[in-house]
């Protein structure tokens, strides 16, 4: 049977959340919202939160790459839970539910997704906060509320980063040739449909034919129904250099290998040297320089 909810990414995490309010003595989160990113910046690159003290939020969300992971895919402790690669978080605005099968509907509780034994962290949620309060006994002692708000605030923070098609777009009546017949092309093979602008994503999941390597089966584990089997989120194009491996099992390095991979499922046929010449094209107009990501590295 297909699940309902993600049992760790839902319901644990709201069992977590109504717990934090049980608690009429419990610290108050920092007053503002720089104090709230502030704290959540530390606890992003802190080792603390993991029971073995060697994981952060980090490892799998690195700031090189994209806020995403450079390794094709995670396992974690839970052997029920398929192993996905990490998706890049410079683009959480874009986003109304999380995971690559849409299984947390905020991103509140995606936070305290890896907090649970059988999480990446393998601890308790509150464990984390306790070994937190531990390590600092000089500062104001922080509650699981407190901890899931300053870290959405600092995933939120994150900035995505400029892109040459930013400056392009605004000037498409000077476009010349080339750059016409790319935009085109883009549009033509259908890329646009999903990978919308500005965002460059639908914020839809989709199943895009490719062959399944791994069992995973998509949003259809949230929803139970047959349409969305083998469904995946719509990830953005933005900033696309940076977050290497492509799809949500990793299976691709090469750009150009991805782009011919995703429209043989698509569409079933084979794309040509010219057409993926000129996507191709338009998705370099979506690089980004990573080193913009450095300001977030404490």
């Amino acid at each position: 049977m297909p699940l309902k909810l993600n049992s760790i990414a839902f319901a644990l995490c709201m069992a977590a959340l109504a717990s934090c309010g049980a608690d009429s003595k419990a610290p108050m989160p920092p007053a503002s919202q720089d104090s709230l990113q502030s704290l959540g910046k530390r606890l992003f690159f802190s080792t603390i939160l993991d029971q073995n003290g060697q994981k952060s939020c980090a490892s799998c969300h690195n700031p090189q790459s994209g806020f995403s992971s450079e390794v094709s895919v995670h396992a974690g402790p839970n052997p029920k839970l398929p192993a996905r690669n990490a998706p890049s978080l410079w683009h959480l605005s874009f986003k109304s539910a999380f995971h690559w099968d849409g299984g947390v509907p905020s991103l509140t509780q995606q936070v305290l997704v890896p907090l649970h034994p059988m999480g990446d962290f393998e601890t308790l949620p509150q464990a984390s906060v306790e070994r937190w309060n531990k390590a600092h006994p000089h500062e104001t002692p922080i509650d699981l509320a407190t901890l899931c708000l300053a870290l959405e605030a600092f995933q939120k923070s994150i900035p995505v980063p400029a892109t040459p098609w930013d400056t392009y777009s605004k000037q498409a009546q000077k476009w010349n040739k080339n750059a016409k017949l790319a935009w085109q092309e883009f549009n033509q093979k259908g890329c646009a449909s999903c990978h919308t602008p500005p965002s460059f994503t639908d914020g839809k999941f989709h199943n895009t034919g490719l062959p399944n390597l791994t069992g995973d089966e998509g949003r259809y584990r949230i929803t139970g129904n047959p349409e969305d089997r083998y469904a995946f989120g719509t990830p953005s194009l933005r900033g696309l250099n940076a977050t290497t491996p492509y799809f949500h099992d990793g299976r691709s390095f090469a750009l150009d290998s991805a782009v011919l991979i995703h429209y043989r499922g698509m569409h079933g046929r084979e794309l040509s040297a010219e057409s993926l010449a000129r996507i191709m094209e338009v998705l370099q107009s979506l690089f980004v320089d990573s080193t913009q990501a450095q300001s977030h590295i404490p």
